[in-house]
């Protein structure tokens, strides 16, 4: 998201899952474009911790959000929202999925009540 690369792009497949299992992370990218799009040291401390190998040591979804908005510079992203598509498993299904970050839905002055 950063770079624009694909994390250990280096490895292929079966390569990334072996790595991964080992204990290895991808390295901290130090081009100015992620400095640009915002990779800084509370950002690559928040990836870190979400990488931690016990589930219960990694941050919630809802801790996340808070750090996130919590950021001295949280940057407002002017985009359109993506558009979800429902797949034809949950058509079947007759179930509706949600959105990944339909969580995501308060303003950044919420933040500062939090």
């Amino acid at each position: 998201m950063f770079s624009g690369e694909v994390p250990m792009h280096d490895l292929r497949d079966f390569g990334v899952v072996l790595a991964v299992t080992q204990g290895r992370r991808p390295q901290r990218p130090s081009h100015d474009l992620c400095r640009i799009r915002g990779l800084d040291d509370n950002i690559w401390d928040l990836i870190e911790n979400c990488w931690a190998d016990r589930p219960s040591e990694r941050p919630s979804a809802s801790q996340i959000t808070t750090r996130l908005y919590s950021l001295p510079k949280f940057p407002l992203d002017p985009r359109e929202t993506d558009t979800f598509d429902v797949f034809l498993p949950w058509r079947i299904l007759g179930s509706q999925p949600r959105h990944p970050f339909s969580d995501l839905t308060f303003s950044p002055e919420d933040a500062n009540q939090i």
